[in-house]
């Protein structure tokens, strides 16, 4: 039930963690890109004490700001009905401004939560950039570096890199292990035993620790399920110029 409603709440805006409160078997949970932890059960009418933590967290839902909920404080809500945010180039600080809907949002509670926007420079809507935000294993190869080097080397029929970045908030990586859960030492209590086989055996079952990566492009390309004939779709293949998210 609780991943029911945590892969509904990702479909609001964007968000590193979301919380839940679960009154059937009172316990705090918390769900991330990285898989579900829980506090210990605690019946809420066994002490004053239990009565106190229950309002405290509700005190505290109704009255923390928007980081703590989990939302990303990196977004700007102050464009009126857009979002923005700010990157540094070595050209200086760029305000883009988002426009939504968003392009494409992966469907699922645990992985990389791909989304993509599209954006304009807040002084030029004429330049257009795709924003591309991701919780990637941390040991993998940075996408925007690959892109990168793929745009210096003037490879042709390929989105052209902008930017690319580690989220930072107040200094620090965002990733799962310290920013998400805060340092708990959640791998050394009890685990929900899965009786299901997994569909692929050889995939690890364990936590990943994922980081928030964000990449800019400079192009903004058609979804290639968009292709209203055959024979463009075999132009686009030939080409490589319709470009997936």
């Amino acid at each position: 039930m609780f991943c029911t409603f945590t892969r509904s709440l990702e479909l609001s805006p964007p968000k590193a963690l979301s919380l839940g409160l679960l009154f059937v078997e009172p316990q705090c949970s918390s769900g991330s890109l990285s898989g579900a932890i829980g506090s210990e059960s605690f019946d809420v009418k066994a002490s004053k004490e239990n009565l106190k933590k229950f309002f405290a967290l509700i005190s505290l839902s109704l009255t923390c700001n928007k980081r703590l909920l989990g939302f990303d404080p990196t977004f700007i809500d102050d464009q009126g009905p857009h979002t923005a945010i700010q990157i540094v180039t070595d050209t200086g600080t760029q305000e883009l401004v988002i426009d939504h809907p968003h392009i494409f949002r992966a469907a699922g509670i645990c992985g990389r939560g791909t989304t993509c926007w599209k954006a304009h420079l807040s002084v030029d809507e004429r330049q257009t950039f795709l924003i591309k935000d991701s919780w990637q294993p941390k040991d993998r190869r940075e996408e925007g570096v690959m892109l990168r080097d793929v745009t210096e080397n003037n490879v042709p029929h390929v989105a052209r890199y902008h930017h690319h970045e580690d989220v930072h908030v107040a200094g620090n990586s965002v990733d799962i292990e310290s920013h998400v859960r805060r340092g708990a030492n959640f791998q050394t209590c009890q685990t929900i035993k899965i009786t299901d086989e997994p569909n692929d055996p050889q995939v690890p079952h364990g936590f990943i620790n994922r980081v928030h990566r964000r990449l800019i492009l400079k192009d903004v390309g058609q979804p290639i399920w968009t292709v209203d004939s055959p024979v463009h779709l075999l132009k686009a293949l030939e080409l490589k110029d319709m470009r997936p998210y």
